[in-house]
């Protein structure tokens, strides 16, 4: 059995041997179940699961597949060459994707909420329901339910907020949307001091640093103006000021063509998982934000340095 790339990508085989990272290894919980590995550990190519793995002539992998491995296992492969790859086998199905650490990544590009904000409390959300004389219960679901054309920007924060509270079946004055307004707008200045510190640790290493998020162009205005950490980022990039939104391939590659960055060259790192996906559509390494313990070990694999409080 042998893996072909699925686009003619020069080969980066590295010619001594190296580690592979099993990383998101919810696909090997029965491997993990024994002991075999650990979720996101680096670990030389000897266990019952694989026993051989190297590089080999013409972009090549050869791999044993051992009995106690399941079929529609998924392996995550990093530290050799280019992918994504396609897995020819018979007799059993597996699904690789392959990337290798050996690129040079010169920039990262982050999502601001829920990655470098810290997120909305419950009590952020009573505040707004009560505002809004709207049901506490019902209000999450209104409010992300009618924020995909504000984040666009293709309607204002009057308008959305009428039509939140038409959703709820509650009229507004402009007084109460002026107030709902500003309260949003707190929500979302409250930034991460973890990840602002990594922000700037990684700056200082000489890596180019950006910010893609979907933002309302209230809120997006009232951060160019008072949020402190705007000063370390080479570029922000907000949805609603360019009238474009993720997971859109055109705000991908504005931005993109902003930071004067090639896709591989780029991490792009957010909590949304079709963001993530449209990402690496585009070429770009991505990891899925859960928390920063989890991007810290996410992370390693890229040798970059991990956020100060996960290490």
């Amino acid at each position: 059995m042998g893996l072909r790339p699925t686009r003619n990508d020069e080969s980066l085989c590295h010619p001594e041997p190296f580690a592979v990272t099993l990383s998101e290894a919810k696909g090997l919980q029965f491997a993990r179940s024994q002991g075999k590995l650990r979720e996101g550990s680096a670990v030389l190519v000897r266990s019952e699961l694989m026993q051989i793995l190297r590089c080999a002539q013409n972009d090549n992998l050869s791999r044993e597949r051992s009995e106690s491995a399941q079929d529609d296992s998924h392996f995550h492969f990093h530290g050799w060459a280019a992918g994504p790859w396609t897995l020819e086998t018979t007799g059993c199905r597996a699904s690789i994707r392959f990337e290798h650490t050996g690129m040079n990544i010169t920039t990262v590009i982050f999502d601001f909420g829920y990655v470098l904000s810290l997120p909305p409390q419950a009590s952020d959300y009573q505040n707004l329901a009560s505002l809004a004389g709207i049901d506490a219960n019902a209000f999450a679901d209104v409010y992300w339910g009618q924020r995909a054309d504000y984040d666009r920007g293709t309607i204002d924060g009057l308008t959305y907020w009428r039509r939140v509270a038409e959703a709820a079946g509650v009229e507004v004055t402009s007084t109460q949307i002026s107030s709902l307004i500003a309260a949003d707008v707190a929500i979302w200045m409250r930034a991460n001091p973890v990840m602002m510190e990594w922000v700037r640790a990684l700056k200082n290493r000489g890596l180019k640093i950006a910010v893609l998020s979907n933002m309302p162009i209230e809120i997006s205005t009232h951060m160019r103006r008072y949020a402190p950490w705007f000063k370390d980022f080479d570029y922000v990039c907000f949805s609603a000021e360019v009238r474009l939104a993720k997971p859109e391939a055109a705000i991908f590659q504005a931005c993109l063509e902003a930071v004067g960055s090639k896709p591989a060259e780029c991490l792009f790192i957010d909590d949304r998982a079709d963001n993530v996906e449209a990402a690496r559509a585009l070429g770009m390494l991505a990891v899925r934000f859960v928390s920063v313990e989890e991007l810290a070990r996410d992370v390693r694999r890229y040798n970059l340095r991990v956020p100060l409080d996960a290490t």
